[in-house]
């Protein structure tokens, strides 16, 4: 897809059912399109999702696109929704000490974020 395309692809996706958004999620990490923020459009993806299931394979990429990205970019309430879903993932009893372990990493990670944010902003005049 040429620039525009994507541009249009990606305005257009986000007013599809959360099932296609799912189905979408791993041809996004995999696809080789150089204008697609893939790491933002999973963690988007993931962020929006209700569905357990659905939240529990994402997350086990969800390192990578937390940690591969810039999310300083990225808007407060996406961080904290992903924090949300994550502790839904965590609070599945299907959870290994090792996935627990990355997932515990994103959620500091992201409030870490958060919480400089905050004190930016408490710091202005």
């Amino acid at each position: 897809m040429t620039k525009a395309e994507t541009v249009t692809f990606c305005a257009a996706m986000w007013t599809w059912p959360d099932d296609h958004l799912y189905a979408l999620a791993d041809p996004v990490i995999f696809c080789d399109n150089k204008y697609l923020d893939k790491d933002l459009i999973c963690a988007t993806i993931f962020a929006r999702l209700t569905t357990l299931k659905q939240l529990e394979y994402l997350a086990e990429n969800l390192s990578a696109s937390i940690f591969s990205a810039n999310i300083i970019d990225w808007k407060t309430e996406l961080l904290e929704d992903i924090i949300t879903n994550i502790y839904k993932v965590i609070s599945l009893k299907t959870t290994t000490t090792w996935w627990a372990g990355q997932y515990s990493e994103i959620v500091n990670t992201l409030q870490k974020e958060i919480d400089r944010r905050s004190s930016i902003t408490n710091q202005q005049p």
